[in-house]
């Protein structure tokens, strides 16, 4: 499965069986039974729920608001104290009932847990010529010495207040030795000069790189979730920390390695916000050290050798979502 709505759809389907099954295994009627749930503003405001605005334009499904939920919540079944709330709210309430600040401010995970940050890929995505010279023009303009390429990959984006499905665009030029205010001025201009990219990463780990990039097919299955936990797992225990608001990995099927193929490649996307409607991307050299990336980079290359590129997110929200789809 590539598109990223069936596969929020689908996990909202899988979330409402685990309810329901749950609800049967005590003995309950789940068709005349009450549930809550941590449903929050955000949540409403991206799935387009059109109790929370007649004009609202679906960004992304939330398992927590799919076709079923509504029709439960038309029926007074679904409670949701926080549905007013956003993340920021949310937290200053679990502080004024003393919950542990480790939990109060622990990072969200996704509702439909690590299947949107698998890039999944069939092939069927083409970047035009047209698309490519009117890329290499802008780059020439704006790229202060980095080099890029449009990436066949689509990630789901918010522009102009409406949801987005463009490519991804990959800068590269000066590996760990980059100017991020450059490299800013990049993931801000790129999504709003051109209407096939809303997301832009910026490759740590090589300068210009050797070849085009190469995609290759990919999809959900055992192996490439247990690499996306392991790599998430380096990149969370070394970026999570203040002011970081969220921090995770991204797998792509994609390298440029062709001596002998590797087949994945690492985004890594931090945001720093207080309620998750917008934000910017954590900043290397201020919010977060050069040393540490640079520490982060060598412990991904050790680890996982099957890694080729690793890349930094250096899109805001907007253009870009949070997670990638």
């Amino acid at each position: 499965m590539v598109d990223p709505e069936a596969k929020r759809n689908l996990i909202g389907e899988v979330f409402i069986q685990v309810v329901r099954k749950t609800a049967e295994s005590l003995h309950l009627d789940f068709d005349n039974t009450f549930w809550a749930q941590g449903t929050l503003r955000p949540d409403l405001i991206e799935s387009g729920n059109p109790d929370v605005s007649s004009h609202a334009h679906k960004i992304k499904t939330h398992h927590n608001d799919v076709d079923i939920v509504r029709k439960a919540r038309e029926r007074g079944l679904v409670i949701e104290t926080n549905w007013d709330w956003h993340k920021d709210e949310v937290r200053q309430v679990a502080r004024s009932l003393g919950i542990d600040e480790s939990i109060a401010s622990r990072q969200p995970f996704p509702g439909p847990g690590l299947a949107v940050r698998l890039m999944c890929n069939d092939g069927t995505n083409v970047v035009t010529a047209e698309q490519t010279n009117k890329f290499k023009q802008l780059m020439e303009q704006i790229g202060a010495g980095n080099d890029g390429q449009v990436v066949p990959i689509h990630t789901v984006g918010v522009q102009g207040d409406c949801r987005s499905y463009r490519y991804l665009a990959v800068a590269s030029g000066r590996g760990m030795d980059f100017d991020w205010e450059q490299l800013y001025h990049i993931g801000k201009t790129l999504p709003n000069q051109v209407d096939f990219i809303n997301r832009v990463a910026y490759v740590l780990n090589q300068r210009k790189l050797s070849g085009p990039i190469i995609t290759y097919p990919m999809y959900i299955n055992r192996e490439n979730v247990d690499l996306l936990r392991e790599v998430d797992d380096i990149v969370v225990k070394k970026l999570n920390r203040k002011p970081v608001s969220q921090v995770f990995a991204v797998l792509l099927p994609m390298g440029v390695d062709t001596s002998r193929p590797k087949k994945y490649s690492v985004a890594i996307r931090t945001i720093i916000t207080n309620d998750f409607m917008t934000g910017r991307p954590a900043f290397i050299g201020g919010d977060i050290s050069k040393e540490i990336m640079m520490e982060l980079v060598a412990e991904i290359e050790h680890s996982l050798p099957e890694i080729d590129l690793i890349l930094y997110d250096v899109t805001s929200k907007p253009p870009a979502t949070v997670e990638w789809q």
